[in-house]
């Protein structure tokens, strides 16, 4: 069903195996690389490479994008001259930060435009077309006690 629905699929992975079997590297959008020299092999660990080779793209595209919004928010954040907002940790794809009640909305508001228009035109030299779900969540103590605050629960 897989491959019906997404055609393209097989086409990106014999390319990725390919690249990496050429170069010994593969490239996210953002310009990383990763290492991966024994791909070419097709025996037990070197398969996981080749694994690799195919996921490492797009999930290291994510946490490049991650990390560039985390950069874009910190500058956008400074640029508003709050001064009570830190970063305190990035969990896979997400921030967690420490603010002051008072500073909450504007922060949030800041997060949803952010997340959804980064800088990746004048960074990388390419738009971020895909869309991506923004969910901002809000607690005074802890991450079970976490209420959304967007998108708004109707």
């Amino acid at each position: 069903k897989w491959n019906k629905e997404f055609p393209e699929w097989g086409e990106y992975v014999k390319q990725q195996e390919r690249e990496v079997i050429r170069k010994g590297y593969v490239v996210s959008d953002f310009g990383r690389r990763r290492r991966l020299p024994d791909a070419g092999y097709r025996t037990g660990p070197q398969r996981a490479e080749l694994r690799q080779a195919i996921n490492s793209p797009i999930q290291g595209g994510l946490f490049d994008y991650t990390l560039l919004c985390g950069c874009d928010l910190r500058d956008a954040i400074k640029k508003s001259g709050i001064r009570k907002a830190h970063f305190l940790a990035n969990v896979h794809d997400a921030w967690v930060l420490d603010t002051l009640d008072v500073h909450v909305e504007e922060i949030k508001d800041m997060i949803v435009n952010v997340f959804t228009k980064p800088s990746t035109m004048k960074n990388f030299g390419f738009e971020f077309l895909c869309p991506m779900d923004v969910e901002v969540g809000v607690s005074s103590t802890n991450w079970l006690e976490m209420e959304t605050i967007y998108p708004e629960v109707m």
